[in-house]
């Protein structure tokens, strides 16, 4: 018998068993079962992939923004659309700079900064 959603929820909550990737037909990927894997990464190594992986994603939308005002600036005989295509053009650059900036700003104060690992001397209170 094939458990729908809920009862898979239920499932998870009452015995911490997983819930994607069990008779649904469908298999995690590799790198996403290590990432959220609280035996095996560290919230620092998790908070240092999703850093870096919100840069690059980020970095990703940014020229397909870019892309798409040039589309809007060659095809359009409009001034109104190319004057919005330039705006679109210069918010995105801006954008890409500010990524760019965040990133060099921390790594120029420490590059260890970017590895996250702040906790790592913290010692339990007795």
């Amino acid at each position: 018998m094939k458990k729908n959603l809920w009862q898979r929820a239920h499932q998870f909550m009452a015995n911490g068993q997983p819930i994607l990737g069990t008779g649904l037909g469908v298999e995690q990927s590799p790198f996403l079962a290590r990432l959220f894997d609280p035996n095996t990464v560290s919230l620092a190594q998790f908070f240092n992939t999703l850093f870096k992986t919100a840069i690059v994603v980020g970095a990703m939308l940014a020229v397909l923004r870019l892309g798409y005002a040039g589309f809007i600036y060659m095809t359009s005989d409009l001034p109104g659309m190319k004057g919005d295509a330039k705006g679109i053009i210069g918010q995105t650059v801006l954008g890409l700079l500010l990524l760019l900036s965040v990133w060099l700003i921390l790594n120029q104060i420490n590059p260890q900064i970017l590895n996250l690992d702040a906790l790592q001397n913290v010692r339990p209170a007795n």
